[in-house]
């Protein structure tokens, strides 16, 4: 079907869900949309959607996504972006605040994955860069407010073009992640971990029922070519942009 068609038909269902109660919503979508949901005045640019029984998403939200599934008992705050080509996945029982960022940079042509395991939790304006993919396992929580995960980095070769490098981060069950953390491409945490408020992880933390706390940044070595070789050896998957390589 013709792509300027399906476009005008993906709005025009967003301004029903906006304007409309979710009672006859759910008239309109049939089985898409579970019973007792409450959804707030919010947009919802998806080609696919589902939103299961007893789940409230309050007003103020924007879902600008590609597919869009939310599992039951979840509950949403207000004045959270979903944007991007993602496709996202929220399990039972999870917790969305206010304010957050889950996004996919609009230059990125590559669609990637967010996903939520059930009862997993996200407080206050934390920022998702889905570059690649993010899954937070269940029984996870993104506590207080102001951290950032991030899927991609940059490589700055003497010669030629940046190398944008991505890799995506894996959170494993039971994990606590303090306020104003920052989780850089590649991590991927054990079960049962605590990262403090303020850490900096750019490894992964591989102890399970572990502590990890701190930040610091001294320089380490030099960028030559060495390290730009061994860092490249840790990926794959190239695609090359208009400005610069991707890899993967």
């Amino acid at each position: 079907m013709d792509e300027n068609f399906m476009t005008v038909l993906y709005f025009l269902r967003a301004l029903l869900i906006f304007a409309l109660p979710t009672c006859v919503v759910r008239f309109f979508l049939k089985n898409k949309i579970g019973k007792n949901v409450k959804m707030g005045f919010s947009l919802f640019f998806c080609r696919k959607i589902e939103i299961g029984d007893n789940t409230h998403l309050s007003s103020f939200n924007i879902f600008r996504v590609e597919e869009l599934i939310i599992a039951k008992n979840v509950r949403c705050g207000s004045f959270n972006v979903f944007s991007g080509k993602l496709h996202v996945m929220i399990g039972e029982n999870c917790y969305i605040g206010k304010l957050n960022k889950i996004s996919n940079p609009s230059f990125n042509s590559i669609k990637s994955y967010f996903k939520m395991g059930d009862y997993s939790n996200i407080n206050v304006g934390h920022l998702f860069d889905l570059t690649h993919n993010i899954t937070l396992s269940s029984k996870t929580v993104l506590a207080g407010v102001g951290t950032q995960v991030w899927t991609h980095s940059f490589c700055l070769p003497t010669k030629g073009k940046k190398i944008r490098i991505e890799k995506p981060v894996l959170i494993g069950e039971n994990n606590y992640i303090g306020s104003r953390s920052i989780i850089l491409a590649g991590v991927e945490t054990a079960n049962n971990v605590v990262i403090g408020a303020g850490s900096v992880v750019s490894k992964s933390l591989l102890q399970n029922s572990a502590l990890y706390v701190g930040r610091a940044a001294q320089m380490v070595r030099k960028i030559d070519a060495d390290l730009i070789a061994k860092t490249l050896k840790e990926y794959d998957n190239i695609l090359e942009l208009d400005e610069y390589f991707v890899w993967r």
